[in-house]
């Protein structure tokens, strides 16, 4: 080295290689400090003040030296030598106060470093205000209530005192109000003051200020009154249960009302009792803020005045009883309100009112009835007045007999339960015995009865009444008994019996008459009949599928009346024969001509020899039995056979019998014999390979097959491959017959090759290099395939088929490194063929050194700018290039 500002370093490499030769370079490094100290200053800063005397007492436009106080000033700085740090300010504008505070930094070596603090000193802080507690003022409008009311700004500025508001603010303030309202009652204004600081933060607070009319009117009602009247409409003609609006006729209703605000005046009525009706005005005045004032005036409605009651004249009723004479007659009390008109009444009453008699009685014959009026207003003003009714009785009872009468019976017992020839007393029940009477009086009736002859016997009934004054009607009643009525017979249902003639299904037929007196219920027969009689049947017959036999039930009462009634009996046979064909069978064949001989698929008759057919028949009846066959399908060809029984009545029973004729038997196959083939591949060792299959229908000869097989088919072949060396084609043989039967037989095909190939290697080589890596770049001690390079690399193969290349190395020795390359060829069929080539690798040539370009440091000495510095030689292999050195050389 030499010097200090710079330091000159002289820095001599020197390269030696495995051979011991040198190569030398020298490096000039100068070591010198140029570099400024880096300042950051601490983050620009907003300060909160009015000015800077209160903000930021170091403010100072001539430099401030804060050397070693650089931390309490938020200073970084990167400096690696000695140096001083001053600071010096200057300020812009107002609101706010911006101050440039610049930082400056020296070295020893007067390089010089600064950065810029922007410190802002500004009010930002709202002044705090606070409003006077809300206020209510009682008055029916702003005017009246808030006289300063102001709805545009008003400067209050040194006033504030005077409103009540209390104020925080350091700085210099302006001071105005401003008003807005909403609603009427109450009016809400929202008064909100605002303070104003000189840097134009702002305080606001509001104070609600209420104006309201909260007091109620003052109502005089006029004094109570009373009128003589029957009811409100008569005596209040305004009467309203509905408020009526009266402002402004206040004097005409008597009211004094006290009210400072605009207002309305309402009435309504209501009303208690009757007599009196007390009404009950209530006046309301409701001012414009709703406040009500009321006041109350009773009104008496009432009626005094009685009725005047004018009775009709006294009267007499032909009649038996009060009953019959007077049917309205109570001795409680009866409303007749309304129905005045209809008693005769005579009534003069300016109200509603309610009108009732009442009734009393005295004497028999006559009765004399006194009825009292009374009529009582709705006041229970009473008027009165009496009507004498006299009732009296002296008419004759009027009797008529029932009409004559003719009774179906056998005798009087049965007939006239209730014939008498003593009087009987029927009093009470003279309807249910068909009388008609005429008496307005209590009666009793009687009557008796006599008789006459036999056939019919004929019976006179004499009726009798006598009303209370003795008083005697008649009339006569002719009752005649005799049996007129045929029994009734009513024949069992019609009835259908299974069966093939009379003999077998009406045991009992009979064509003439036969006497079942006594067995009607054994028979089915309803007889209706009050007297003795005699029962029988007679039967007929007609057609023969079906028999039907009309069997006639008559029966003849003592007076010889006649009932007669059909049943219908049908002898029938409905039932078909049940018929069971043979189980299903299936026949080995090719067609219907081999497999089944009878086919026919017209009808064929079998009557009589069912058994040979299989065939089980239930049929109690004579029948005839055929079959007719039909066809579906070809494999199998499935034939229906169907079984047809008709017994004589044409009922008909059938069975199905279902006969497969199939050919099921599979070709039998046999392939050639398994073959092998020397080839490469498939198309040059069986050109006929197919892995699709092949039609060979009638050359399977050439393909030296062998079938066994009885119906028509077809023959395919398809090859399959396996593996490559040997290629294992399985050629599969496939004979299909008409009904896809399928026999199948393989063959084995061998495809392989076994020759090997033949390699020449080119010839041996040297090459000049350090090692292997530098000489050659392909060397390898695993195999490296090369198929398709042989020519690159001077080799000669010979062989027919595919094949791969491949070379491996092996080193010895190390001047010279002595390679051997074995080249190996492979084919598909893992034959293989070899050869070698020997490559010698060696070096001769010295190293090239070229040292780095001469070096400036930036730094204070050698200790900081060059801490490798050595003046003994240090070994830098493998650093050369982190020191900068180039060196030619291909060895280490």
């Amino acid at each position: 080295q030499a010097g200090t500002c710079p330091i000159v370093i002289t820095r001599t490499f020197t390269v030696t290689d495995e051979c011991l030769n040198v190569g030398t370079d020298v490096q000039t490094i100068t070591i010198d400090d140029t570099t400024n100290p880096v300042v950051t200053a601490p983050d620009d800063d907003t300060i909160e003040a009015c000015d800077i005397a209160g903000g930021l007492t170091d403010y100072s436009e001539t430099p401030v030296d804060i050397t070693g106080q650089e931390g309490a000033y938020g200073l970084t700085i990167t400096e690696a030598c000695n140096y001083t740090t001053t600071y010096v300010d200057t300020q812009a504008g107002t609101c706010p106060i911006v101050i440039t505070r610049t930082f400056t930094v020296t070295d020893e070596c007067l390089n010089v470093g600064t950065d810029v603090q922007t410190i802002t000193i500004d009010d930002t802080t709202n002044p705090v205000v606070t409003a006077p507690d809300d206020d209510t003022i009682e008055a029916c409008d702003i005017a009246g209530g808030l006289a300063d009311y102001s709805e545009t700004p008003v400067d209050i500025t040194g006033q504030e005192g005077a409103y009540g508001l209390t104020i925080t603010e350091a700085c210099n303030y302006t001071t105005t109000y401003v008003d807005t309202q909403a609603g009427t009652c109450p009016i809400v204004i929202t008064r909100t003051f605002t303070v104003t600081d000189e840097c134009l933060n702002v305080g606001t607070d509001v104070q609600t200020i209420t104006i309201d009319d909260t007091t109620n009117p003052v109502v005089t009602a006029p004094d109570d009154d009373t009128i003589e009247a029957c009811g409100i409409a008569g005596g209040l003609a305004d009467y309203s249960e509905t408020p009526v609006d009266i402002t402004g006729q206040e004097g005409a209703y008597g009211l004094t009302i006290t009210e400072a605000c605009n207002y309305t005046t309402t009435y309504v009525d209501t009303q208690a009792g009757t007599c009196p009706i007390v009404i009950t005005r209530t006046f309301t005045v409701t001012d414009e803020c709703l406040n009500v004032g009321t006041d109350v005036q009773t009104i008496t409605i009432d009626d005094t005045t009685n009725p005047v009651v004018t009775a009709p004249d006294d009267d007499t009723i032909e009649a038996c009883d009060i009953a019959g004479g007077l049917a309205n007659y109570s001795e409680t009390p009866v409303d007749i309100t309304g129905q005045e008109g209809a008693y005769g009444l005579t009534i003069i009453e300016a109200c509603n009112y309610t009108t009732t008699y009442v009734d009393t009685q005295a004497g028999t014959c006559p009765i004399v009835i006194t009825r009292t009026f009374t009529v009582t207003d709705e006041c229970l003003n009473v008027g009165t007045d009496v009507q004498t009714i006299t009732i009296d009785d002296t008419t004759n009872p009027v009797v008529t007999a029932p009409d004559d009468d003719t009774i179906e019976a056998c005798d009087i017992a049965d007939g006239l339960a209730d014939y008498s020839e003593d009087p009987v007393d029927i009093t009470g029940q003279e309807g249910a015995y068909g009388l008609t009477i005429t008496e307005a009086c209590a009666y009793t009736t009687t009557y008796v009865d006599t008789q006459a002859g036999t056939c019919p016997i004929v019976i006179t009934r004499t009726f009798t009444v006598t009303d209370e004054c003795l008083n005697v009607g008649t009339d006569v009643q002719t009752i005649t008994i005799d049996d007129t009525t045929n029994p009734v017979v009513t024949a069992p249902d019609d009835d259908t019996i299974e069966a093939c003639d009379v003999a077998n299904g009406l045991a009992d037929y009979s064509e003439t008459p036969v006497d079942i007196t006594g067995q009607e219920g054994a028979y089915g027969l309803t007889v209706t009949e009050a007297c003795a009689y005699t029962t029988t049947y007679v039967d007929t017959q007609a057609g023969t599928c079906p028999i039907v036999i009309t069997r006639t039930f008559t029966v003849t009462d003592e007076c010889l009346n006649v009932g007669t009634d059909v049943q219908t009996i049908t002898i029938d046979d409905t039932t078909a024969p049940v018929v069971t064909a043979p189980d299903d069978d299936t026949i080995e064949a090719c067609d219907i001509a081999g497999g089944l001989v009878d086919y026919s698929e017209t009808p064929v008759d079998i009557t009589g020899q069912e058994g040979a057919y299989g065939l089980t028949i239930t049929e109690a009846c004579n029948y005839t039995t055929t079959y007719v066959d039909t066809q579906a399908g070809t494999c199998p060809i499935v034939i229906t056979r169907t079984f047809t029984v008709t017994d004589e009545c044409l009922n008909v029973g059938t069975d199905v019998q279902t006969i497969t004729i199939d050919d099921t038997t599979n070709p039998v196959v046999t392939a050639p014999d398994d073959d092998t083939i020397e080839a490469c591949d498939i198309a040059g060792g069986l050109a006929d390979y197919s892995e699709t299959p092949i039609d060979i229908t009638g050359q399977e000869g050439a393909y030296g097959l062998t079938i066994t097989e009885a119906c028509n088919y077809t023959t395919t072949y398809v090859d399959t491959q396996a593996g490559t060396c040997p290629i294992v084609i399985t050629r599969t043989f496939t004979v299909t017959d008409e009904c896809l039967n399928v026999g199948t037989d393989v063959q084995t095909i061998t495809i392989d090759d076994t020759t090997n190939p033949v390699v020449t290697a080119p010839d041996d080589d040297t090459i000049e290099a350090c090692d292997i890596a530098g000489g050659l770049a392909d060397y390898s001690e695993t195999p490296v395939d090369i198929t398709g390079q042989e020519g690159a690399y001077g080799l000669t193969i010979t062989e027919a088929c595919n094949y791969t290349t491949t070379y491996v190395d092996t080193q010895a020795g190390t001047c010279p490194i002595v390679i051997t390359r074995t080249f190996t060829v492979t084919d598909e069929c893992l034959n293989v063929g070899t050869d070698v080539q020997t490559i010698t690798i060696d070096d001769t040539t010295n190293p090239v050194v070229t040292a780095p370009d001469d070096d400036t440091i930036e730094a204070c000495d050698i200790a900081g700018g060059l801490a490798d510095y050595s003046e003994t030689p240090v070994d830098i292999t493998g650093q050369e290039g982190a020191y900068g050195l180039t060196i030619t050389e291909a060895c280490a």
